[in-house]
């Protein structure tokens, strides 16, 4: 019995030699899988290309995989990076450790009303978790980089520093951390991490930006011994996307 693959040939080749005016009998018993008698390969090929399809082919050769995984469509890349801007939907406050946050939530808007801890030497604060950013990255898009902003500041200068600022993939924080140089100020200032081709030493899938426990985790250090509030008005997260062209 022909296989699918013979079958297919083979009828191929017996189109392009019914247009001929000639007729094709053959057994196909003895023959190995894609080989057709005579000049019938030829015939295929022939009406094949006449369909515009390539025997065996891969496709279109300009298209190319963006990514690995369930994420992975094959496209041709825009080659634009946009920017993903948006503020969290909620902050909480993480449950290790540390020193606690009075109303973290305050961190979604950059409109005066602040996440404030009390800080003295050598403490450190328990994490600011803000995720919910309700960004949407279509399947296949790369994403070439994340910014964080976080609007902070102390009620002394040269008392509070940052600890950690981490991403969360699923809800869980990443171990790779950044930090501002320096200390928090006394006026109301913003300090950014990451950028624009900026991963933070990880691969970002669009499903994972896109997801409402992808967020960002931020804590603070005290570094002098006089006993201050440390605050924070607002975390935003940029995420760089270039997506495939339409």
């Amino acid at each position: 019995m022909a296989t699918p693959r013979q079958s297919a040939v083979l009828a191929s080749a017996a189109l392009v030699a019914a247009l001929a005016g000639c007729s094709l009998f053959t057994d196909l018993g003895g023959l190995e899988e894609g080989q057709l008698p005579g000049g019938a390969d030829a015939a295929a090929e022939a009406a094949a290309a006449e369909a515009g399809v390539t025997p065996g082919g891969g496709g279109d050769a300009s298209t190319k995989a963006v990514d690995a995984g369930p994420d992975a469509p094959t496209c041709v890349l825009s080659g634009t990076v946009e920017a993903l801007v948006a503020s969290p939907g909620t902050v909480v406050e993480g449950a290790l450790g540390g020193t606690s946050w009075s109303n973290p939530s305050n961190a979604r808007h950059a409109d005066g009303l602040f996440a404030t801890v009390p800080m003295n030497g050598g403490n450190v604060t328990r994490r600011l978790l803000a995720k919910g950013f309700g960004f949407v990255v279509p399947v296949g898009a790369v994403v070439r980089g994340v910014t964080v902003k976080v609007r902070r500041r102390s009620d002394s200068a040269n008392a509070v520093v940052d600890d950690a600022v981490a991403l969360v993939r699923s809800g869980v924080v990443s171990p790779v951390t950044k930090s501002a140089p320096g200390a928090w100020p006394v006026q109301l200032a913003t300090a950014t991490y990451g950028g624009p081709a900026d991963t933070w030493g990880e691969t970002w899938t669009p499903s994972d930006v896109s997801s409402l426990e992808f967020g960002v985790a931020v804590a603070a250090r005290g570094v002098d011994a006089v006993a201050v509030e440390a605050a924070v008005d607002h975390i935003e997260v940029t995420v760089h996307v270039e997506r495939c062209k339409p």
